[in-house]
């Protein structure tokens, strides 16, 4: 029987129509959840910003990056995208290829760019005291070939290797998505060591993005009749068995490296909490110490930088009470120094308005008969807690490192 030709140009068309139609709803899945997620962020709602019950917020960098690499496949998607567009394209995966790119340089090398610090300064405790918005170098790695591949795909640069290499980081991308994923099971079964990539539940989202985005080019890919599969059944699984020992050494390499910025962070950690803490120490020795020569002098002078001290004091506590936010022991102390302090200084001021009113013999006799001694002890023993407290942990840190 004879299809009308109208008819037999269509059928061939058909599969093409499929793949764009499943690239497009993948990518529009993920720009639209990113799009609730940074919502959430602007209106400070967390039920928006947590995409996965049980999961900490979804970092607005991730966001920002998985709706920019949606929208650029959704505009290279188009059936016949113009050169605008693909130039468009183009600037919005050089962006992603950058922001991966500036977030691994930040975990290797220290560096701060300023990139994590919005839409807010202010991020929930559960995402940790160290860098919260920064992204996992798994993460910022997958942002880096998400780029590339995008950049590829705008056939901007022609070049034989094009297709091939977009089809290698896009199939790259949908195995690293399947390898968390299966880690994060295999993990609740057997144990956390079959965790390659060290997933947790907060890890979904990423995950099921960079597979659908990885799928996403893979169809469009397909749609355009740039990607057949040819080989036979041994061969895929060779390839198949090929492309996953790769990612399984790749995964292990980027856990052992993960395990040790982590590490080598958490000792920077301790260090600065040290330093905090010692800082308080040294405020308050210096408050104390410029109260006694008042006394004994009479000299106002020693009282000009009281004020200045104080609210030092005071930003040095508030710096430990962030810093150690995921440390419940280091926060019941300074809940306990808080009034402590508060108690010393009101006593120092007591002193200073006595001597300044009635004189030495008033002041001397309110010291010896009064509980600031006690203060002080008090005060010095509750940091000498949180030292002991940060060189224990300093310790376990520097033994793992």
């Amino acid at each position: 029987m004879l299809l009308p030709k109208t008819m037999a140009s269509a059928r061939p068309a058909l599969p093409s129509l499929r793949a764009r139609s499943a690239a497009q709803i993948a990518c529009s899945s993920v720009v639209l959840l990113c799009l609730v997620s940074l919502a959430g962020w602007l209106f400070d709602m967390d039920i928006l910003r947590c995409l996965v019950p049980g999961s900490t917020p979804l970092k607005p960098n991730i966001a920002v990056g998985f709706l920019l690499s949606g929208v650029a496949v959704l505009l290279l998607g188009i059936k016949t995208p113009s050169t605008r567009l693909r130039v468009c394209a183009a600037a919005i995966a050089v962006i992603i290829t950058v922001l991966g790119a500036a977030t691994l340089s930040g975990h290797f090398f220290n560096w701060n760019f300023g990139i994590e610090d919005w839409p807010t300064r202010h991020f929930p405790s559960s995402m940790g005291a160290i860098n919260p918005a920064r992204m996992m170098p798994t993460t910022a790695f997958c942002f880096v070939l998400m780029g590339l591949a995008l950049i590829a795909e705008t056939e901007l640069i022609q070049t034989p290797l094009r297709v091939p290499l977009i089809a290698g980081l896009s199939a790259t991308l949908v195995f690293i998505g399947i390898l968390a994923l299966g880690g994060f099971l295999l993990e609740k079964v057997f144990g956390p060591q079959w965790n390659l990539l060290g997933m947790s539940i907060s890890g979904v989202t990423a995950a099921v993005g960079f597979m659908l985005l990885g799928a996403g080019l893979l169809a469009l890919l397909q749609s355009k009749g740039k990607l057949a599969w040819s080989m036979d059944f041994l061969t895929s699984a060779g390839f198949s068995l090929g492309v996953l020992l790769t990612i399984f050494t790749t995964a292990s390499a980027f856990t052992f490296a993960k395990k040790m910025l982590q590490t080598n962070n958490w000792v920077t950690h301790r260090q600065e909490v040290l330093k905090e803490i010692q800082e308080v120490t040294t405020g308050m020795l210096d408050l104390a110490s410029r109260e006694r020569i008042y006394v004994i002098t009479g000299n106002e002078e020693f009282l000009k930088g009281r004020e200045v001290l104080k609210e030092a004091v005071k930003n040095n506590f508030r710096n430990i009470r962030e810093l150690s936010a995921d440390n419940p022991n280091q926060q019941k102390n300074l809940d306990q120094l808080d009034p402590l302090i508060a108690r010393r200084i009101g006593w120092e001021e007591q002193i200073i308005a006595l001597r300044r009113d009635d004189g030495f013999s008033a002041a001397a006799e309110r010291i010896k008969s009064g509980p600031g001694i006690k203060f002080s002890e008090d005060v010095r023993g509750v940091l000498t807690q949180m030292r002991d407290e940060e060189y224990r942990l300093l310790s376990g840190d520097r033994q793992r490192a």
